[in-house]
């Protein structure tokens, strides 16, 4: 796809603090998420509300995607990648760790369309709207699996240091070329974690997700990892990460 947009503002409305995720009921250990409004001509609906707090946002002006598959809007800032699980991301918000999960890992699998598929390149957007800071450094990591749920402990990672910046921005967009291409082979496929160092830290992410096995967390700083999916926390979400290659 590779295709370029226009970012239609992203407006935060509704801050839903996402309690019980991984402690008790009620316990502030959860990861906080932030609905933001939608894009697009139609003023699509925001973020989903929290139970007990914020509303949905109100839908925003949308941007224009071109490419090969035609005209769509997006709300993603940056080009789209080649492989993402949500081109358009119709309703956009940012999920960070709580206190106790920093340095957890929030990961992404991508799938290419066909095989073999050689990785160059791997493109993620951070969000600076609201409680989330994209200044900090953090690690990203890459590898490849051959099934829909990562290892314990991934094999074959390539770390990657993403450093610090001065100035927040609404979204940060950051782009890694990798040291060494991976080649995917039949149904193998790439799996894309983002380091959340530090509590403001916020990867962009798009509401609606109608897959649940694409976006996992950690659960851990460091291996073996007790991957869960973000579904099982109740976000239907896809991570803005993705990748190019072909």
């Amino acid at each position: 796809m590779a295709m370029t947009k226009w970012w239609g503002g992203l407006s935060v409305i509704g801050l839903m603090a996402v309690g019980a995720v991984h402690g008790g009921c009620g316990a502030d250990t959860g990861k906080t998420a932030t609905g933001a409004g939608g894009s697009g001509a139609a003023g699509l609906g925001g973020g989903p509300a929290s139970s007990s707090v914020g509303t949905g946002g109100t839908g925003g002006a949308g941007g224009t995607a071109s490419g090969a598959g035609g005209d769509f809007e997006t709300t993603w800032q940056g080009e789209v990648p080649d492989l993402v699980n949500d081109a358009v991301c119709a309703m956009p918000g940012q999920i960070g760790p709580a206190s106790a999960e920093i340095g957890h890992w929030y990961a992404v699998r991508l799938t290419p369309p066909s095989y073999p598929y050689t990785v160059n390149e791997i493109v993620y957007e951070l969000g600076g709207s609201n409680t989330c800071d994209t200044t900090a450094a953090h690690d990203v990591a890459v590898w490849v699996e051959g099934g829909a749920a990562p290892a314990d402990t991934p094999a074959n990672m390539q770390v990657l240091s993403t450093p610090a910046t001065m100035a927040n921005e609404q979204v940060r967009v950051v782009t890694h070329a990798l040291p060494s291409p991976v080649t995917l082979a039949s149904g193998e496929h790439l799996f894309v974690a983002v380091e959340l160092a530090a509590q403001p830290l916020c990867v962009m992410v798009c509401y609606g997700a109608t897959e649940s096995d694409r976006d996992y967390w950690s659960n851990s700083v460091m291996p073996p990892y007790p991957w869960s999916t973000l579904g099982s926390s109740n976000l239907d979400v896809h991570a803005r990460v993705g990748a190019n290659g072909g």
